[in-house]
């Protein structure tokens, strides 16, 4: 799968095995935040209630600005794998599927 950056939106490319060819897919840079947050947090194997790193350290490893990372962490809460609790996120679920 490949990206090319568009502005505010990435257009991830998508190839179809079945069909030989290639769609796209728009994809917002949050949606791929919260996507990396996750594969993140499996690939370091996080369990329930370890404090998630900040924002700052998952914007300089993703690339990614620090106000783009919060806006996903928040998306995350809202889905109920993460938590927030003084100032730092929890992770609060583990059973997710990455995209």
């Amino acid at each position: 799968m490949d990206f090319l950056l568009t502005g505010h939106r990435l257009l991830k490319i998508i190839k179809n095995p079945q069909k030989n060819n290639v769609s796209d897919k728009l994809t917002s840079k949050r949606e791929l935040a919260i996507e990396i947050i996750k594969k993140y947090i499996i690939e370091n194997n996080y369990k329930i209630n370890d404090v998630l790193i900040s924002a700052r350290k998952l914007a300089s490893i993703t690339g990614l600005t620090n106000a783009t990372i919060r806006l996903a962490m928040i998306n995350l809460v809202n889905l109920g794998i993460l938590k927030k609790k003084n100032r730092v996120f929890i992770v609060s679920n583990i059973d997710f599927k990455v995209n």
